[in-house]
């Protein structure tokens, strides 16, 4: 998802590699920032993430999101064939290129056998420091320029017990699931809306 959201909103997003105080994340006015935007999509924070879809979309919920897990692996649980290949949820969902090369099957680019075409469009940790260099940007290579090594999304769902905290899934080149956890809400990670 490639939304900018009203600037005075007070939230945050930006693009793979965008601005910050340290030397090596691109300046305002770089061309390669909104190509970023475009290839990868936006990443947002937690509060950010929860306001940007369209009208009659929503964003997942950790539950709906372990419906599209537990979907795909009873299928792949049925078909004994795509263990030989090494694949799991993760190697599912992610597209067939754009990846980061890994030699253990099921890793590095997919086989996306459901349209979901889960790119490594990377993350963005502690961004709301990103001024005082304390954050940093990874999950893609070169700024912007390599192959996709992490693909993280929000879920709605906040941490039960820690409210500082919120879940998300992602998908990675060096393994063939889809992992799960709770993480900061103002890092900052791709959208994948929900139709209500």
């Amino acid at each position: 998802m490639n939304y900018k959201p009203n600037s005075s909103s007070g939230r945050l997003d930006r693009c793979y590699a965008e601005g910050g105080g340290q030397d090596d994340w691109l300046k305002p006015g770089d061309p390669k920032i909104e190509q970023n935007c475009q290839k990868y999509g936006r990443l947002y924070d937690w509060a950010t993430a929860n306001a940007v879809c369209p009208q009659g979309w929503h964003l997942p919920s950790r539950d709906e999101w372990n419906k599209l897990k537990d979907y795909v692996f009873e299928i792949l649980w049925e078909n004994y064939e795509d263990e030989d290949f090494g694949w799991d949820v993760g190697t599912k969902l992610k597209a067939t290129s754009g990846w980061k090369a890994h030699s253990e099957p099921g890793c590095g680019n997919g086989v996306d056998t459901y349209g979901f075409k889960a790119i490594g469009g990377g993350y963005c940790f502690s961004c709301d420091k990103l001024t005082s260099a304390e954050g940093s940007y990874s999950g893609i290579g070169n700024r912007g320029d390599g192959d996709g090594e992490t693909a993280r999304w929000w879920t709605a769902t906040e941490h039960a017990s820690t409210k500082g905290n919120a879940y998300r899934f992602e998908v990675t080149y060096s393994s063939n699931v889809l992992t799960e956890r709770s993480n900061e809400k103002s890092d900052l990670y791709s959208v994948r809306c929900l139709k209500n």
